[in-house]
């Protein structure tokens, strides 16, 4: 299968009947996505953080942001990944160059599948501290400006799938480019904790256990270590 040249046409049919399916498939060119729901009550939130109710006078706090899980990459590794993420309360947007792999079958519990080069797409997406961002290509054409889009913005965590031969050699690329140590020491690369499994769910458990400890800021220890103080 030929892989696609920058000057290809990513964009293609998402092979979905479905009005709500089509809906999910879209190329770089539509609106800005805002892939954590920073709308609704949160748009309409009092500088102080809450909305006033005027019947009560009283002041409801809004709900914090939903996480964002963006994965890039539909490889088979991102269809559980998508559907653990989505079973734990992210917003899942994946993304690929490729329509062929970006489709609604094939990512039936993704909220949005975006058909498009990582880099290009990325710009039309909201990356803040409720994102989480999966990097799954293993392709430098693909890595590189996917890394180069998110390593300088200030995400809750960044993981690239890969060895660490791999993630060194596009970190000495990154470097060369003027980014710093500092922001590379970002990414989770080789992705994942080291839960032992090598299919592509245990991957995505450990891909999904990773970013769980991360959001709570945890050791990814053992229960037995932690209680025992290890």
């Amino acid at each position: 299968m030929r892989r696609p040249r920058r000057g290809d046409d990513p964009a293609g049919r998402s092979g979905a009947p479905e009005a709500d399916r089509a809906d999910r498939v879209r190329t770089p060119g539509g609106a800005a996505h805002q892939p954590g729901d920073r709308g609704g009550a949160a748009a309409r939130a009092r500088p102080g953080g809450g909305r006033s109710n005027p019947r009560r006078g009283l002041v409801h706090r809004a709900p914090p942001p939903r996480p964002a899980a963006v994965i890039i990459g539909a490889i088979h590794i991102a269809i559980p990944l998508h559907r653990l993420a989505k079973l734990l309360g992210y917003r899942v947007t994946v993304i690929d160059a490729r329509a062929k792999f970006a489709t609604a079958e094939r990512f039936p519990e993704a909220d949005e599948i975006l058909v498009g080069w990582p880099d290009e797409t990325l710009a039309g997406i909201t990356l803040d501290r409720s994102t989480y961002v999966v990097i799954l290509t293993h392709d430098p054409k693909f890595d590189l400006p996917a890394l180069r889009s998110v390593v300088g913005k200030d995400v809750r965590y960044i993981g690239a799938i890969g060895s660490r031969k791999t993630n060194q050699n596009r970190f000495d690329e990154l470097r060369s480019e003027g980014f710093t140590d500092e922001q590379l020491e970002k990414v989770h690369g080789p992705i994942g904790l080291d839960l032992g499994g090598r299919g592509a769910e245990e991957t995505a458990l450990a891909i999904l256990a990773e970013m769980t400890a991360v959001k709570y800021q945890a050791s990814g220890k053992t229960m037995k270590e932690v209680r025992a103080g290890r």
